[in-house]
């Protein structure tokens, strides 16, 4: 393939789009270094991990608080929360849930 394209060797494989890992066992899909990024790049890597996220029967509207001044953050954390959700089954009612008030985060949110 060098011979009719021009290719850069970058070493060995070892993570890749934050879902595919190279270890000792093989190929691995593995969301943890993805999930570990994103808590730091929030300032949450402190806090400690609940069994459910979020209540089954919480009801979040969009009259419930103030609009966000900044509402990319919010797409965007949730944009890497449906990637993360991938691997993350638990994670999905969530992530769903918030994906309905993308176009208008409050603060409740």
């Amino acid at each position: 393939m060098n011979s009719k394209f021009h290719l850069k060797d970058l070493g060995d494989f070892k993570y890749c789009l934050g879902l595919v890992a190279l270890t000792a066992q093989g190929i691995v899909l593995s969301k943890r270094k993805y999930a570990l990024d994103l808590l730091e790049e929030l300032k949450m890597s402190n806090y400690k991990a609940l069994r459910l996220p979020l209540n089954p029967n919480t009801k979040l509207t969009t009259h419930m608080g103030t609009l966000l001044d900044d509402p990319n953050m919010y797409r965007r954390l949730t944009r890497k929360l449906v990637y993360l959700s991938i691997t993350k089954l638990n994670i999905n009612f969530n992530v769903q849930l918030l994906s309905q008030f993308m176009h208008k985060p409050i603060n409740a949110h």
